[in-house]
């Protein structure tokens, strides 16, 4: 991966193991994250790395971490990180592909030499339409508004790992889905983008489709640094999926619904 986010270790440590009851979600805990991730973005970077107060890593400001090396993976262990559910099921997955998993103390130093750094966690999706194929739904950090996504759930990096059927519903989808948004939202124009490689700007290593909005005097860009308002992503969501239950049906479900 050429392009990918810039993070520092932050000044602020993750909460000592004894301080708290470290599974639960508390309010109060957020703050510590808050600050980290605050001081990251003011320094210029992405994202925020913690230490625990022994002085090794444990997660970023609301992620777990795994790092690679010479084609195994580490993570730290659960006892003072968030035993997170995206965590669980990259170990899962890893590991069902034959990938070597340690779930083991990792030192500072590790992130400088290591191959790869990945951060894992969840993030709010605002649907659109989804069949046991496709899943559409709004870009968290718009172009334009009425930015959305069209995924095949099978995996393919870029297009020419894909198989003709996976790309034939993509294509199809996002027609149908194009008709809607036109419909919902009137733009001038729709962008329909697709960018393979990190050279020619892929940052998702996933196969998938943008639809872009664009009105004449809209900047030409493919990806946004500033989140959306989640306010006007779930109603975008809401009126592109009620456009697209009154066209043609799909062999799926438009939705709206929060994952």
């Amino acid at each position: 991966m050429e392009r990918g986010i810039r993070c520092r270790v932050s000044s602020f440590t993750r909460h000592h193991v004894n301080a708290k009851m470290q599974k639960g979600k508390t309010c109060g805990d957020y703050v510590n994250s808050i600050l980290a991730k605050r001081e990251a973005l003011l320094d210029g970077y992405d994202e925020a790395i913690l230490l625990d107060p022994t002085g090794l890593v444990a997660e970023a400001s609301g992620e777990n971490l795994f790092v690679v090396r010479d084609g195994e993976i580490k993570t730290p262990p659960l006892a003072n990180v968030l035993e997170g559910i995206t965590r669980a099921s990259v170990i899962e997955i890893a590991r069902d592909k034959g990938m070597t998993v340690n779930e083991s103390p990792v030192t500072r130093d590790e992130l400088y030499v290591a191959d790869e750094v990945f951060l894992t966690g969840t993030a709010p999706c605002h649907r659109v339409y989804e069949d046991d194929t496709i899943l559409s739904f709004m870009d968290i950090q718009p172009v334009g508004d009425g930015h959305l996504l069209i995924v095949p759930k099978r995996h393919y990096e870029p297009l020419l790992e894909a198989d003709e059927p996976s790309l034939l519903a993509v294509m199809s989808t996002s027609l149908r889905i194009a008709h809607a948004l036109k419909r919902a939202l009137t733009p001038d124009g729709i962008g329909v983008h697709q960018l393979n490689g990190a050279a020619a700007g892929q940052t998702v290593f996933h196969y998938h489709m943008h639809l872009i909005p664009r009105n004449h005097g809209d900047p030409i860009a493919f990806h946004g640094r500033t989140p959306g308002d989640p306010v006007r992503l779930a109603e975008n969501a809401r009126r592109i999926a009620e456009a697209l239950r009154e066209l043609e049906p799909l062999k799926g479900t438009a939705t709206s619904d929060r994952a």
